[in-house]
C-alpha cells in the first residue's frame, strides 16, 4: 500500500516485494534530502543504547504495536541497526 502511495509500481509485486520497494525508496528519499541514516550521524553515543532500550519499555502504546519482540534485548538490537544504519541486521532469516 505504501509503495502505491509513493508512486512505485506496486501492484504486480507481492507484498513483501513491495515492502521492500518502498522501504528502498524512502531510503534514496532520506539520503536526497540530507536527513541522517544513522543515530551515530545526529551524536548519539553507543554507549547509551542500552540505556535507550530500557526507557523504551515505558513506551508501550508504540510497544504494542511493534510486531516483534520487545524485550531489552531485542529493542536494543533495533537501536545498534539504527546506529549503524543497517536496517538488514534485523531481517529474518526466513527473508
Amino acid at each position: 500500500m505504501l509503495a502505491g502511495c509513493a508512486g512505485l509500481e506496486a501492484d504486480p509485486l507481492a507484498p513483501a516485494d513491495a515492502a521492500t520497494a518502498f522501504v528502498d525508496w524512502l531510503t534514496w528519499l532520506l539520503a536526497a534530502i540530507g536527513i541522517p541514516s544513522r543515530l551515530a550521524d545526529i551524536g548519539v553515543q553507543r554507549a547509551d543504547l542500552p540505556e535507550f532500550a530500557e526507557q523504551a519499555q515505558g513506551v508501550t502504546r508504540l510497544l504494542q504495536n511493534h510486531p516483534g519482540p520487545t524485550d531489552p534485548p531485542a529493542l536494543l538490537a533495533i537501536l545498534e541497526a539504527a546506529w549503524l544504519g543497517d536496517p538488514a541486521r534485523l531481517a529474518s532469516p526466513a527473508r
